[in-house]
């Protein structure tokens, strides 16, 4: 009987990769080398500028696929680079979008920034990438089944005959090997992509490797969840009535008979199709259903406008309800992959919870093929993006090892003694410099910021670095602030030393307050230069609570300035020149400070002044 269904199921997918047989594509962009050598500098800064020495040629790629049902006409991006692709063929899936002007295939018009970074990740490496549209979007005008990776995924099977028709059309080579990869909604259709080639078990159909990022993969259970946790967050509240929407929509799309009155209150419901008909981006969709929502009195959660029916099926998994059954038949994560398989995700994050990845990877990574990993703590679903086509680009290029070597990371917990509790929007601040000679300005290396969201202190930090930057010998610290609104509240006034010398990776930082008397307790003080390269020991300071900045020598005339506190940020100003200032540590004992100048910056370190 196993035998018998999987022979049906090779049929099925062989017989969907017979329709895509039929293309065409058209060149509708291309970057020259010195215009990829920007664009990438742009959307991978580093401390060195990359020079890229092949073009690139985007096609809009249209085929033909199976949704499940029926034979469609879709279309994707195809990008290949000018001087080959022997490294294999990505079929990467993009995110969420309601805006299909957002569609992969109109890159030409649209200019997607997120477009930009799959194509340049890959293609500057040696890789051809295929990025479709997936059902309901671009050529195909219908409703987007949403989240139904089982369904979506298709569009990427069914691309990878063109895909490779069409390169060898354009005499580019695009080698054997098929990787798969995607972000966010993406990351579910490419783990059910990759789950249906494994059952299909074809010649030059086998992924070499997979890469699924911060995914759905548990939609009746952890997005079911999700779509009722409160949630203060605006925002992200915004999000869940779009999302919530979006999958009714889309499973209403594909199962007759099915009312939005049955699953939100009636002026929720009808307020839908007459949103989601307005061509908007999904900020301005977002913030209109947020108000809508609010409006009807779904201020924490979006309970009040789902109906007592659709409320239980979420929460208790009902699966006789037709949504919450769509949702349960498109779970990805309960399986055990051949394919070697990276889940990047992110720590935290508030719009795919990564309970998704943790679930998925405590089922699939007994069989040795599949690692989690997570990335910076300080970043969100959206500025995940970019770090995780990194981490997967690194994956493809070198396996679990390369993965491995890039993930140096120092770690820790950051601290303060006092019982006060930080708001959502609080954010840590971890640093991690190079530490020079006494007065010589710090080199950064790296930088992480994590929001606070519901959680307080000790806040646990991950600081990924790069390991090259750090040579043997030399010193290195780290230190931490915590602000709210640009004014910091907190702040390490010591250094801790990791990494080299004996040093740790691993520190538990103790901050202290910066007290609000005088913005920073630096006011209204007399001040003594202790240490410094540019000024000379003893010349005193004295900050004014008027705004006025008084300059002294022990034996000379006094000179007057000016100076403000605004935003989190001092600036000084002297004899009509104003300078930035960063505050690197601010004690009772001692205040550091570190003076933007033209050319190098310049450090001085403060102590009281016997006065």
């Amino acid at each position: 009987m196993n035998r018998l269904c999987a022979l049906i199921g090779v049929a099925l997918v062989a017989s969907a990769a017979g329709f895509a047989q039929t293309w065409d594509s058209k060149r509708v962009a291309t970057f020259s080398p010195e215009d990829a050598t920007a664009r990438y500098a742009k959307i991978f800064p580093g401390p060195t500028t990359l020079e890229i020495k092949s073009g690139v040629d985007l096609y809009k790629l249209r085929y033909r696929a199976h949704d499940g049902n029926t034979k469609v006409h879709v279309s994707g991006l195809l990008a290949l680079p000018h001087n080959g692709a022997p490294k294999g063929l990505v079929i990467f899936f993009m995110g969420f979008t309601t805006d299909r002007r957002n569609s992969p295939s109109l890159f030409a018009t649209n200019k997607n920034p997120a477009l930009e970074a799959v194509v340049l990740a890959f293609c500057i490496g040696g890789y051809a990438v295929a990025i479709p549209d997936t059902f309901g979007l671009g050529d195909d005008k219908r409703a987007h089944p949403y989240t139904l990776g089982s369904v979506n995924c298709q569009a990427g099977i069914d691309m990878i005959d063109p895909a490779r028709e069409a390169a060898r059309k354009a005499n580019v080579n695009t080698g054997p090997k098929l990787f798969v990869t995607g972000y966010s909604e993406g990351g579910g259709m490419a783990m059910w992509m990759v789950r249906k080639l494994e059952r299909l078990r074809m010649a030059g159909f086998a992924p070499d490797m997979a890469a699924p990022m911060a995914g759905p993969y548990d939609m009746s259970g952890t997005m079911a969840k999700w779509i009722v946790a409160k949630t203060p967050d605006a925002a992200v509240r915004g999000f869940k009535f779009v999302a919530s929407a979006y999958i009714a929509l889309g499973i209403q799309s594909r199962t007759p008979g099915l009312k939005l009155n049955d699953y939100f209150i009636p002026s929720f419901a009808s307020y839908i199709p007459f949103v989601y008909k307005q061509t908007l981006t999904e900020e301005e969709l977002g913030k209109k259903m947020l108000l809508k929502g609010t409006q009807l009195g779904a201020l924490l959660s979006t309970e009040r406008v789902l109906t007592p029916r659709f409320r239980n099926a979420l929460k208790y998994g009902d699966s006789l309800d037709p949504v919450m059954r769509a949702m349960k038949d498109n779970d990805s994560y309960n399986w055990q992959p051949r394919t070697k398989m990276l889940l990047p995700y992110v720590p935290g994050d508030q719009i795919i919870p990564d309970e998704n990845t943790k679930k998925a990877a405590k089922i699939m990574e007994p069989t040795g093929n599949v690692r989690a990993i997570s990335l910076d703590p300080g970043l969100d679903h959206v500025t995940g993006f970019v770090p995780g086509l990194v981490i997967t680009r690194r994956f493809f290029d070198g396996g679990f090892a390369g993965v491995e070597l890039s993930q140096s990371a120092v770690t820790g917990t950051a601290t303060y003694r006092e019982r006060i509790a930080m708001p959502p929007n609080a954010e840590l601040t971890v640093r991690l410099e190079d530490v020079p000679r006494a007065g010589a300005p710090a080199e950064l290396i790296a930088e992480s910021k994590t929001r606070f969201g519901d959680k307080q202190v000790p806040i646990p930090f991950t600081l990924p670095y790069d390991a090259a930057r750090i040579l043997p010998g030399r010193r290195y610290a780290i230190r931490a602030t915590i602000g709210v609104d640009g004014q910091m509240k907190f702040t390490s006034t010591r250094s801790y030393p990791v990494l080299t010398n004996g040093a740790p990776n691993r520190v538990e930082m103790l901050m202290e307050m910066v007290r609000p008397g005088g913005e920073a307790g630096f006011v209204d003080k007399v001040w003594r230069v202790s240490e410094s390269l540019g000024v000379a020991p003893g010349q005193l300071y004295v900050f004014l609570s008027e705004g006025t900045l008084v300059i002294a020598s022990p034996n000379g005339t006094p000179s007057l300035g000016t100076w403000k506190y605004e935003g989190g940020a001092l600036t000084m100003t002297e004899e009509g020149i104003s300078r930035k200032v960063d505050i690197l540590t601010l004690t009772n004992d001692v205040f550091k400070i570190r003076i933007h100048s033209p050319g190098e910056p310049l450090s001085i370190t403060l102590v009281p002044a016997k006065v």
